[in-house]
């Protein structure tokens, strides 16, 4: 699988993510209106390149010696290079920033979290902002019966440091042959055209994932857990629909009788020969305070 690296000596610092037929997703500015990439591997030849889609501006790549990537512009009529957009763009751009089994999240705070079903490995490091050793599992692997996935969507895939490789297994012939394989940690798509084919396995810790900015993206991975994860999270999923359920009803007869005691209300009155507050305000201020409920529960 085709990727493009960074490095200082034997130190990854950047890393494109995986070609997955259509571009290396894991480039903040990958789609743009200037340029296209243009990625050729099959028997004969393998080259990666670029593509102008305009013919007003030139682009080209410059590696700084501090290791940062720049895309530069010149467009017609001007004399200076313009900055289109660098890498490190941004802290999670950086090559395992949030360590094995960590997922950096830029627009969170903080932006480094555990994969669900993982936990720090050291918690007074992640207290001080230290995420360098990332996350391990809650409950270790047994390859019993029960184990399942949790689909992780929109994300930059891991790193290929232990992987297996087919690329004319579909996603639900991937899931099974994961399943058989005691050592296999998390599966997904090796290319997203045409709803996606191949599969990609991993196969121990998962390395340098990050959660895309751009999130109607096809590219998820699905991550492995042991029976009783991912009966705890089914419970905790069961847990959290039960109390919307519950809430929901108890709003829904709070309004009805309220409702039913501003109709009397609003008739004694109209007797009465009172001033009569409009319904529709009434039932605003309803609408308002079962928003506020939902606000606040969640």
């Amino acid at each position: 699988m085709p990727q493009t690296i960074i490095a200082a000596g034997s130190t990854r610092k950047i890393r494109s993510g995986l070609w997955n037929g259509v571009e290396f997703r894991g480039i903040v500015v990958m789609t743009n209106p200037v340029y296209e990439a243009a990625f050729v591997l099959n028997e004969n030849e393998s080259y990666f390149g670029f593509k102008q889609k305009v013919n007003t501006a030139i682009t080209r790549l410059k590696l700084n010696p501090s290791g940062s990537l720049e895309r530069l512009v010149l467009e017609n009529g001007r004399n200076t290079w313009d900055i289109m957009f660098t890498q490190p763009y941004e802290p999670c751009d950086n090559y395992g920033y949030c360590g094995p089994n960590g997922i950096c999240k830029i627009n969170r705070s903080p932006i480094c979290e555990c994969l669900e079903g993982f936990v720090p490995r050291s918690q007074n490091e992640w207290e001080v902002l230290n995420w360098s050793n990332g996350c391990t599992r809650k409950m270790p692997l047994d390859c019993r019966r029960g184990e399942g996935f949790i689909k992780l969507v929109g994300v930059k895939l891991p790193d290929l440091l232990e992987f297996w490789l087919n690329k004319s297994m579909s996603l639900h012939e991937c899931k099974e042959m994961c399943l058989k394989n005691c050592s296999c940690t998390a599966y997904a798509n090796s290319d997203i055209r045409d709803g996606g084919s191949g599969c990609l396995m991993w196969f121990d810790d998962l390395i340098d994932v990050r959660e895309l900015r751009v999130q109607f993206t096809k590219q998820d991975v699905y991550i492995r857990l042991s029976a009783s994860a991912m009966k705890s999270i089914h419970d905790a999923d069961l847990k959290k629909r039960l109390k919307t359920i519950i809430l929901v009803s108890i709003v829904a007869v709070c309004i009805f009788f309220l409702v039913v005691c501003c109709i009397i209300w609003k008739a004694r009155n109209k007797k009465r020969g009172k001033k009569i507050v409009p319904l529709d305000s009434i039932f605003l201020t309803l609408l308002v305070c079962a928003h506020n409920v939902f606000v606040r529960t969640y």
